[in-house]
Formats: C-alpha cells, structure tokens, sequence
C-alpha cells in the first residue's frame, strides 16, 4: 500500500489502497477503452517486475535492470495515459501537471490501440535500491512534477519503487540517459538509483516534517479554542 507524501497543503503523509484516483475524469465507456494498457503498464511495473527484469551488475552492487520480454511502446502508452490523466484532472495532487498544447496529444496517444508513432514523450525509468538500509517499509507515492534534463522537458511520476520520466519536449533525452529511453533502447531497462542520496528521498523527510509540523499547530489552535 503506497504512502502518499504531497506538497499540497503541507497534507499530512497518509496510505492509501489505490493511490490517487480522480472519479471526474472518464466515464466508464472510457475507463474500459484504456483497461488493457493500464493493466499491462501495472502488471509491469507494479505486480512482476521482479520476474520480468534481471538485475545487472557493475563495481560489486545493482547499477540498473533489464527486461527482453516487455513491449516498450506499450509501457509508454500506459505512462502517457496516466500523464495526460494527471494534465486533466481536478485533484491537488496533480497539480503541477500542466501539458498545455500537448494534452490533446497525449489523449490520442492514450486511446490508440495501435499507437507506433509518439511525437515529443518519451521515457526512462529508475528503481530505488537501499545503500545505507533506510528500510523503507512501503513504497511513497511524491506528487509528480515537472523537470528539465539539460533544458529537455519532463515529468516525474512514482509508480512504486520505479520512478518514470516522461519527456514532453520535440528534443530528445541528452546522452547518455538516450540510449536507456522507452523509444531508443532495444530492450526495457531501468537503472538504479540509492534511495539515500536522492532528491526524492530530501523531498520526503522535508515535506514529512512540515507536515508533523503543521498538524501540531492545527492541534495547538484547536486546543486554545476549546480552553
């Protein structure tokens, strides 16, 4: 079960079962049209990425994984469908998701079954590995924001201990991270990143603690009310 850690509203860090789900967006006519590629980019990414990718290794440790039986083009569809989701909908989380002139695209995309041609997204994924045994008990689930890769745009999404970036940008990811993209690499990859030293990981202590912090004050307010 995922733990949600937003930014939103100093919100304090909270699990939930299904992670964010916005009910305004589709009907169910289309909830059933993207069906199957939510489910192949879960099955992957969520439920069998320890038996579909092997662990590669470099100078004693994990330096990434690599999968030769996932479909690249349709584990990007999957994430242009949750990013063009996120662009429409009402909910804080997603907040910092603004594809502007891209989203008519990214719906295209999304609804394609056939989809082969991807104009401006693409992606490269990363999996959190634990250097320093921080022992995180359950996977946090960080609002998704926007990035620039040596001035390429893209979003960051968190699916798990996999972290998507998806480009949203007619440039392509700079080298050498290009040659591990969804659209470039002949196979699925996926590299490791510590935990530890990422950003990701200053975001989640800094937003925790403002939000302990913040739900002290309401209590404090709360208490001098009723004195």
């Amino acid at each position: 079960m995922p733990l949600i850690i937003s930014g939103a509203g100093r919100e304090a860090p909270k699990r939930s079962p299904i992670g964010i789900y916005d009910t305004g967006i589709l009907c169910l006519r289309c909830e059933e049209a993207l069906g199957a590629t939510d489910s192949y980019g879960i099955d992957v990414l969520l439920k069998r990425f320890g038996q579909l990718f092997l662990p590669k290794s470099g100078l004693g440790r994990t330096v990434g994984f690599e999968a030769t039986e996932i479909a690249n083009h349709r584990l990007l569809q999957f994430l242009i469908a949750v990013l063009w989701r996120a662009s429409v909908s009402s909910q804080d989380f997603y907040g910092g998701v603004k594809l502007g002139p891209h989203e008519d695209a990214a719906k295209q995309i999304a609804f394609d079954v056939a989809a082969s041609s991807f104009g401006v997204f693409d992606a490269i994924l990363s999996k959190w590995r634990d250097d320093e045994g921080i022992g995180l008990v359950t996977p946090p689930l960080l609002n998704p924001h926007r990035e620039r890769w040596h001035g390429v745009n893209a979003y960051r999404f968190y699916f798990g201990q996999v972290v998507a970036y998806i480009k949203v940008d007619a440039r392509s990811f700079p080298e050498p991270l290009r040659r591990n993209s969804l659209l470039n690499a002949s196979t699925a990859r996926v590299v490791s990143r510590n935990i530890a030293t990422s950003k990701d990981f200053g975001a989640m202590v800094s937003t925790t603690r403002g939000s302990v912090k913040a739900e002290e004050a309401r209590r404090a307010g709360r208490r001098g009310n009723t004195a």
